[in-house]
């Protein structure tokens, strides 16, 4: 018993018991608290992280691709807007070509229709006043011979005047 009493005198001397007291205290402490599950916690939350940047890094390699795909096919569809554009642009000259030839063309025909009607409007002028001097010249003709020849009927050649006042041209 001697034995034991030294032993346990020894362990108090030492920090033994107080290192056991401590181990004792430490793992009820981590029972209580649950470290444990805050471990797996953060390592989850980790691992979900690492999930999510995963996810958005194939996101970013899929959108890369396919930027780098629409930049490899950018000249031919530039070229092919050129194209497109230099065909509608030729159109359009076109139409406005035909657009002005027809113009011109309507354009010579009304002014040889107006010039027609003043042509006509001219000659039907003159033609007017032709036919007024024609009157007034037989009108002084059949004066003047009744002048000249008084045995004629008077009756006869004041009805030729009075036919000949009757026609005006208009």
């Amino acid at each position: 018993m001697q034995e034991i009493i030294s032993i346990l005198k020894t362990l108090v001397q030492s920090n033994t018991v107080n290192f056991i007291i401590m181990v004792i205290l430490l793992y009820v402490i981590l029972k209580k608290v649950h470290i444990g599950a805050a471990f797996e916690k953060m390592v989850e939350a980790i691992r979900n992280n690492i999930e999510k940047s995963e996810q958005t890094k194939s996101k970013s390699l899929e959108t890369l691709e396919t930027s780098q795909a629409k930049m490899a096919k950018l000249p031919e569809d530039i070229a092919l807007l050129e194209k497109t554009s230099s065909d509608k642009i030729k159109a359009f000259e076109d139409k406005i070509n035909s657009n002005t030839q027809k113009t011109i063309a309507d354009l010579n025909g009304s002014v040889k229709r107006i010039m027609e009607i003043e042509e006509k409007k001219i000659s039907n002028l003159v033609t007017e006043k032709t036919s007024k001097e024609s009157v007034d010249l037989a009108k002084n003709k059949l004066i003047d011979l009744l002048k000249k020849e008084p045995e004629l009927h008077n009756q006869f050649i004041q009805q030729s005047l009075d036919e000949l006042d009757k026609v005006k041209i208009q």
